[in-house]
């Protein structure tokens, strides 16, 4: 019997509660690349080890909303979204998908 590679070959981690910690982990740990589905990505100390992760040569790939319950107005997270897509860090959002 042929066994078929899964699409998916990584950690998946879906969780509210004590996530932050174990995302810093699995990111601290990353050598090649690195792919992550959010909703959104407000935490300041998880964009920097992203950043530096992609300075370091990892492939950084993001994937999030484009617009965020409680910000129509366009502010800090779409601010957010530019300071990213400015540095080396992919950004896809859900309207590309």
């Amino acid at each position: 019997m042929q066994q078929i590679s899964p699409l998916f070959t990584g950690t998946l981690l879906i969780s509210p509660y004590s996530t932050k910690e174990k995302l810093i982990e699995l990111l601290s740990e990353a050598k090649y690349k690195i792919r992550i589905r959010m909703y959104q990505l407000d935490d300041t100390e998880v964009l920097q080890l992203l950043k530096n992760k992609a300075y370091l040569g990892l492939s950084v790939e993001l994937i999030v909303e484009n617009k965020v319950y409680g910000d129509d107005q366009g502010g800090s997270y779409a601010d957010l979204l530019k300071e990213i897509k400015g540095s080396s860090i992919e950004i896809i959002t859900d309207e590309q998908l």
